[in-house]
């Protein structure tokens, strides 16, 4: 399953570029655009990867409970059908929330696990190098969406486990409220 959607992931990462690069550009005034994209398109695209990389960490005993159950909070969070950024209508831009949620619990994991981030994780290769980066980056273009899942993590971390519930709820009344 993780295969079926890196390589769809990597299909819309190829087509309508120049509609990702609009959406960035929408966000961002900078010259740089073209570079960011590309750093967007990286982390997105490598989602399945971390995903994979976080499961085979929730098993591991070093591993406190309360993180692990954020790996059941991200793959609810990727199936839930109201979402920050919503996929339709924004192609592959529409997976950036995702993929700054599930980056930003690779790079928790990555750090309790004693990664050296310049070796890189085994599921990730070279790129695990860059994800602290490109989180840096996401927050530069989708500032209130990833304050907001920065916040839901804390929360999640802190035992409050009815913020999703009700972060959910909030987006999806805002979903229908623009429609």
């Amino acid at each position: 399953m993780l295969y079926a959607f890196k390589q769809q992931l990597r299909e819309l990462a190829k087509n309508k570029n120049g509609e990702f690069l609009g959406h960035v550009h929408s966000r961002v005034s900078s010259e740089k655009v073209d570079t960011i994209s590309e750093a967007l398109k990286n982390l997105i695209v490598v989602m399945p990867d971390m995903i994979a990389q976080v499961q085979v960490w929730s098993n591991d005993t070093r591993v406190p409970s309360t993180e692990k159950k954020l790996h059941g909070f991200m793959l609810t969070y990727l199936y839930h059908p109201v979402d920050f950024i919503p996929e339709a209508g924004n192609g592959l831009f529409g997976y950036l929330d995702d993929a700054y949620f599930v980056g930003s619990i690779y790079s928790r994991a990555m750090s309790l696990m004693d990664h050296d981030p310049r070796k890189g994780a085994a599921a990730l290769g070279p790129e695990a190098n860059t994800v602290n980066e490109w989180l840096q980056i996401t927050r530069e273009v989708i500032p209130i969406e990833s304050q907001k899942i920065d916040a839901f993590l804390g929360e999640l971390v802190d035992g409050r486990l009815d913020v999703f519930d009700r972060l959910m709820a909030q987006q999806e009344q805002a979903h229908h409220n623009v429609f």
